[in-house]
């Protein structure tokens, strides 16, 4: 009967859609990042067959701005953003799963092309279901706080 629950429960997670989170922590997509420098990443979010193009993207965003605020910071400039959807073959037909990528450029001062990080964590919150860590947390309640 344990074994039964146990496999149940594989097959679950596997059949759900991805969720935010970090690859190494996940079977079916989430995000990594590459430090090209001090203050730029490449940040790249995949999803599976069963998340939608848009929380991929918010995925994306929703790192990038983590990032930002874990170095704290609370601007950041996208470039290279590139979106596609990954396409193979299975019993059923073709699977597809979409993913995001871009070069995240952390800045200190707002600009044209910025985004806000506390701005992007909160139009993501719902599509995270709140994840973020615990310095990123920290570094926005200290953001919010110099706001007032």
């Amino acid at each position: 009967m344990r074994t039964l629950a146990i496999v149940f429960i594989c097959f679950t997670a596997l059949g759900c859609a991805t969720q935010y989170g970090s690859m190494d922590d996940s079977i079916s997509g989430g995000f990594t990042e590459t430090r090209l420098s001090p203050d730029r990443w490449r940040v790249l979010v995949v999803g599976n067959s069963l998340t939608s193009r848009g929380d991929v993207e918010q995925y994306l965003m929703r790192r990038c701005a983590e990032l930002t605020l874990e170095q704290g910071k609370r601007y950041f400039v996208l470039d290279g953003h590139k979106a596609w959807i990954n396409a193979r073959p299975t019993e059923s037909g073709i699977a597809t799963s979409p993913a995001n990528a871009a070069v995240l450029t952390i800045v200190s001062q707002r600009g044209r092309d910025s985004f806000d990080a506390v701005d992007v964590i909160e139009e993501t919150n719902a599509a995270a279901r709140g994840r973020l860590s615990d310095k990123a947390r920290r570094n926005l309640d200290a953001v919010k706080q110099a706001a007032f």
